[in-house]
């Protein structure tokens, strides 16, 4: 008998290696169901398509060392692409997005330093609220500037106060509302134990107008807190960081709208819906990426400068890289895992997940892709911000191979090859 497992009608169902389909039969994972009710989908090590199944070509790259123009950055936070492949950079030092056709050649620059319409003060994140009409979020002031794809400043909202971030925690969703992650301080928890825990993560999900909260959850595992160096010198000031390559609670909204979510130290993801409820969890057999000698100096300096002499336990600096840093959700639905750079092979890879959870293999770049800026799949190309041994930011545009269905036929329209 053909056993198959049911998921929400909104994710369809799987068919597992009893399927005729002969693709279908390669898959050598498992499906379970928790006792919570979340269905678990449990891959192996190797993707359906096999290792590189769609190289990374890369088409054109953003970026240079030397200079003061437009291609020259200091802090890239977030980029977008529109529908006739520009691309548009949001620079957090210089607090201006600027805009380059799809071969690297700069176009013009939207917003710039100041608090008028159309300006910035605190601007980390942008998204398209509408077509044509990207919202740049301005944190600090405290409002999104809206621009029409020629660069007019068209609105401003008031956005309500949410959590500050180096880089945007929020998003849009495929219908234009907007997402974005807050603090419960009403937490009954948070209120008894004030002293010695942060206040709870909570998603939020605004109206068109900004104005009023739609729906609010509790942003799971509400129980985590980051691995922190904490130190508090003679005048009673102190001092806070995070550790390095210790767990990190990793969210990301996407546009179906959804949330996924994970603690990085396990290669467990989970889907929930803006309710909270978890639709599924998807876990992959991995082997750690280990912290290299340099890696592991660079990072016992940048204690050091935070510690000012004070002393810390160095041991507390795992050995081994988190299993993720980053996900996103592309235009068929598939999810893309960044893995954290690899020295030792000197690559940084993404696991790509069907849209029914089953590993289909692995692409990968020589560059170090920055983790704290959201990378972009759309239309067959990958677009990332990497950094060189110097941290300076550059904007890679790669070409997916075979991605909008190559010899074999792939098709993520329904989330298995055939």
């Amino acid at each position: 008998m053909c056993a198959r497992f049911f998921l929400p009608a909104l994710l369809g169902t799987i068919a597992l290696a009893c399927s005729s389909d002969e693709s279908t039969s390669r898959w050598t994972g498992t499906v379970d169901t928790l006792e919570n009710g979340t269905v678990l989908i449990s891959n192996p090590s190797m993707g359906l398509l096999g290792a590189d199944p769609w190289p990374l070509v890369e088409e054109s790259k953003i970026g240079s060392v030397e200079g003061d123009g437009p291609g020259t950055f200091g802090a890239v936070v977030a980029i977008e692409v529109d529908r006739l492949g520009r691309i548009y950079v949001l620079d957090r030092q210089a607090q201006e997005v600027r805009v380059f056709e799809a071969d690297g050649r700069y176009v013009r620059t939207m917003g710039r330093m100041g608090e008028g319409p159309g300006e910035f003060r605190g601007a980390n994140g942008m998204g398209w609220g509408a077509p044509n009409r990207l919202w740049v979020v301005d944190k600090r002031l405290h409002r999104f500037n809206v621009f029409d794809t020629s660069g007019v400043s068209v609105a401003t909202y008031r956005a309500p106060m949410t959590v500050r971030a180096w880089s945007w925690l929020g998003s849009f969703s495929a219908d234009g509302d907007a997402y974005d992650v807050g603090v419960d301080i009403n937490d009954p928890e948070y209120l008894e134990r004030a002293g010695d825990r942060r206040p709870p993560r909570i998603f939020l999900r605004f109206d068109r107008t900004l104005t009023q909260w739609a729906d609010t959850f509790p942003a799971p595992p509400s129980d985590f807190q980051p691995e922190i160096f904490d130190w508090t010198d003679s005048r009673g000031i102190g001092t806070m960081i995070q550790i390095p390559y210790a767990p990190r609670a990793i969210r990301q909204f996407s546009p179906e709208p959804h949330v996924w979510t994970g603690i990085s130290n396990q290669y467990r993801i989970y889907q929930l819906t803006l309710l909270g409820d978890t639709l599924r969890a998807i876990e992959r057999e991995y082997s750690p990426i280990s912290v290299s000698p340099e890696e592991r100096e660079a990072a016992l300096e940048q204690v050091r400068d935070a510690a000012a002499g004070m002393p810390f336990d160095a041991s507390r600096i795992p050995a081994t890289k988190p299993a993720f840093v980053r996900f996103e959700v592309d235009e068929h639905g598939a999810l893309w895992v960044l893995l954290p750079y690899d020295a030792g092979r000197a690559v940084t890879a993404f696991d790509i997940f069907d849209v029914q959870g089953q590993y289909l293999g692995q692409v990968s770049t020589p560059y170090r892709v920055y983790q704290y800026a959201r990378f972009v799949v759309r239309q067959g190309k990958l677009y990332f911000v990497a950094v060189d041994d110097l941290d300076v930011p550059y904007v890679i545009t790669t070409s997916i191979e075979g991605r909008l269905g190559d010899a074999r036929g792939i098709q993520l329209s329904n989330g298995l090859p055939r």
